[in-house]
């Protein structure tokens, strides 16, 4: 007999740190806030607003709910490819395909590219706040592939290329950029989409029935479908 391992999944997860994130983006969509991300090499940074995915198992979600929040979705990827959700080019200091330097020149061909908002290094560093704050105190090492990221980037979204000095003026930025206006939303079209709801607690079981209760535009057969898509953090730690 032949077995085989699932590298990714047939749905894309989205994690999120509170249920009144989950609960908004069922009933809104989700928000593509803008993010900054930095280059290798050089110190070149970009801007751009985005929803991120991870395409990975169930059982391989773990580190991502220690990371992200132990609060996700997971979406069919076939319906998320159809709207432009589209897996990231991960490239490091010696990609002969995007030459990073920080010229001038440099800038403006990656402001120029339509690629760029979906690069992302194969190595990078995280920041780690201040309890409390937004107060960088240290970075930490990632492997960003393991993530195997998609994103979904709206069209014509304003996109900036720019070298920094700091972590801290990325953070800064990425904030004030979120501070202001409203977002593009990408929606949830049809809950049959929906493969995996993620909570956080047991305790968040009975006001996530609440809110779906509350949901007038469901039907009812719509509802049972949505109940029965939930698991648990602790449901995954412990069986998955």
């Amino acid at each position: 007999m032949k077995l085989s391992q699932n590298l990714s999944s047939s749905c894309l997860f989205h994690f999120t740190g509170q249920l009144e994130y989950l609960t908004s983006i069922l009933k809104d969509g989700f928000q593509a806030r803008y993010c900054t991300e930095k280059l290798p090499k050089a110190k070149v940074a970009y801007l751009a607003p985005m929803v991120c995915f991870c395409d990975i198992p169930l059982g391989a979600v773990k580190f991502h709910l220690s990371r992200y929040g132990g609060y996700g979705i997971g979406l069919k990827k076939s319906a998320l490819r159809d709207v432009g959700v589209t897996p990231l080019f991960y490239i490091h200091a010696k990609s002969p395909q995007f030459p990073i330097t920080g010229s001038p020149r440099n800038i403006e061909e990656l402001k120029a590219l339509s690629i760029t908002p979906y690069l992302k290094p194969t190595f990078g560093s995280d920041p780690v706040f201040e309890e409390g704050t937004r107060k960088v105190i240290r970075t930490r090492q990632v492997n960003y592939m393991n993530e195997k990221e998609w994103r979904y980037v709206p069209r014509h979204a304003d996109i900036d290329v720019f070298k920094y000095k700091t972590n801290q003026e990325l953070v800064d930025l990425k904030d004030n950029h979120n501070g202001n206006g409203s977002f593009h939303k990408l929606e949830i079209k049809n809950l049959d989409q929906i493969e995996y709801i993620i909570l956080g607690r047991n305790e968040d079981i009975t006001p996530f029935l609440k809110f779906v209760d509350e949901l007038d535009e469901l039907y009812t057969f719509d509802r049972e479908l949505l109940i029965s898509k939930i698991l648990t953090q602790g449901q995954i730690l412990r069986d998955f």
